[in-house]
């Protein structure tokens, strides 16, 4: 998963020891079980996400984002848990392979250096809600490097690994500073409302529990210190 870019570190501070949040890899499961049409028994027709990807050679991403755009339709084998439930048809894996016969995937087709999407890195810091951080980036408060424009004319922004730097330069969320200081977000926030410190706000615009980091490090100390 992480490999395919679909979990993210939510901090780029290279002694933080963990960086992965168990809490990102429930999230995708549970985002995917919102997507799930049915449960199958037939393994004949079906197969797992992971089976899907050695079998075709495209990218794991390449597929969950197939099944989020609805190319794919998504079942669960009967009596199975987690991750490994998730199955797709084999024969709309075929479509699809026979669609991009040279594999293509978000990496190639874009610029050297790029990570994820724009809301895939914002999810990863715990930015869901509300479109948080796409709003961030069409303000022009964060950027993100590449912007892909579907057939439908929809802007799909993508983050590069100086984007993210930027980003975590400027700004902590809840997510990011429990990870960097190694204290659960809510003790966090509550001593930077105790403190005077106001989450960052552009105008009327607000963007949930985002706050500059110069304001942070202000009241706590730099984490790396």
């Amino acid at each position: 998963m992480a490999e395919a870019k679909l979990l993210i570190p939510v901090t780029n501070i290279s002694t933080v020891k963990s960086p992965w949040r168990i809490e990102d890899g429930i999230n995708l499961v549970n985002d995917l079980n919102d997507l799930v049409a049915k449960t199958v028994t037939d393994e004949k027709h079906w197969e797992v996400i992971q089976q899907a990807k050695s079998r075709t050679k495209l990218d794991v991403g390449f597929v969950i984002e197939a099944i989020r755009d609805g190319r794919l339709q998504l079942a669960k084998f009967e009596g199975v848990d987690g991750y490994r439930s998730f199955c797709v048809s084999k024969a709309e894996m075929n479509k699809l392979l026979a669609e991009n016969p040279h594999k293509i995937t978000i990496g190639p087709r874009l610029l050297p250096g790029v990570i994820c999407t724009a809301a895939a890195f914002g999810r990863s810091v715990g930015m869901r809600g509300d479109q948080a951080f796409i709003r961030l980036v069409r303000a022009r408060l964060t950027p993100a490097s590449h912007v892909v424009v579907t057939k439908s004319g929809v802007k799909r922004f993508y983050v590069t690994e100086s984007d993210i730097a930027a980003f975590h330069e400027k700004f902590v969320t809840q997510a990011s500073m429990a990870a960097e200081y190694d204290v659960d977000w809510r003790t966090l926030v509550s001593r930077l409302q105790a403190g005077g410190v106001e989450p960052f706000s552009s105008g009327s615009d607000g963007f949930g529990h985002l706050y500059l980091r110069v304001d942070v490090e202000e009241l706590f100390g730099s984490s790396d210190a």
